[in-house]
Order: C-alpha cells, then structure tokens, then sequence
C-alpha cells in the first residue's frame, strides 16, 4: 500500500512532524524511505549523504499533517 503524495506548498498551515533517521552505513534507512514513499525497492546501493523528503497524509482522524523525513549519511 503506497502512501499519497502531495505537492506542497512552504506556506501552508499543515502541521509538520520531522522524522530522522539515524543508523549505521548499509542498514536501510534509505530504503525505508523509499518503499513507504514510493511503495519501491532498489537492490543497488547508493551511500546517502543527506537527504530531506516531505510528503502530506491523511490521518485516520481526517487531518491533513506534513510528514518532512530526514534521511541522513550512516
């Protein structure tokens, strides 16, 4: 089940919840971040250096949060 993605805009009142992603080299923190965002999986492996997504959700409550994940270098 893939999440849905929305464009978003900095002015927007959407709440934000930062998440970051802590964790040796070669774990999959990386990964992780791609297949919840892009419901995908790449077996090639690419060193992060860091990197910032942001992605809005619906909450089951029907509240719309900014969901900013921080991917960072292990």
């Amino acid at each position: 089940m893939s999440s849905p993605i929305y464009p978003v805009s900095e002015s927007s009142t959407i709440p934000d919840f930062n998440v970051v992603l802590f964790g040796a080299a070669g774990v999959g923190k990386s990964a992780l971040v791609r297949r919840f965002l892009k419901n995908s999986f790449s077996e090639l492996y690419r060193p992060t250096v860091e990197e910032t997504y942001s992605a809005v959700l619906q909450t089951m409550s029907c509240t719309c949060v900014r969901l900013v994940l921080i991917d960072t270098a292990g």
